[in-house]
């Protein structure tokens, strides 16, 4: 009994790592069509990537435009970039269709190889 529950165990973990593998597999950065303040003044609690001179990339959460900066949280640090020294801003963008091909495609094979893995 004992090693059957030991190797259900094993094969649900590796489903758990298959399934998370291919959920974060279906989003990805897509670049703002729209300045940074209108994006988020629609979108709130978001998060946005921006290149900057003299940081690089930055990756921001619950960003929000401040007069005329660009105001986040960064490794739980609050930091404020003007707007002029950012380019290329980007958010993340989820595929619902990806994600839901994924969702299936995993659940179905979940399900057949605790069927037929499992006695």
């Amino acid at each position: 009994m004992t090693r059957m529950v030991d190797r259900r165990s094993l094969v649900c973990a590796r489903i758990l790592l298959v399934a998370a593998t291919a959920l974060a597999g279906c989003s990805s950065w897509k670049q703002l069509e729209v300045p940074p303040a209108r994006y988020l003044a629609e979108r709130p609690n978001t998060t946005l990537r921006v290149t900057t001179v003299d940081r690089g990339e930055v990756t921001l959460k619950d960003p929000h435009v401040a007069v005329d900066s660009l105001v986040g949280i960064v490794a739980d640090r609050t930091i404020a970039l003007p707007l002029a020294s950012i380019s290329n801003p980007k958010a993340r963008y989820v595929n619902v269709a990806e994600t839901a091909m994924a969702v299936a495609l995993g659940s179905t094979a979940a399900f057949l190889i605790l069927i037929l893995a499992v006695p």
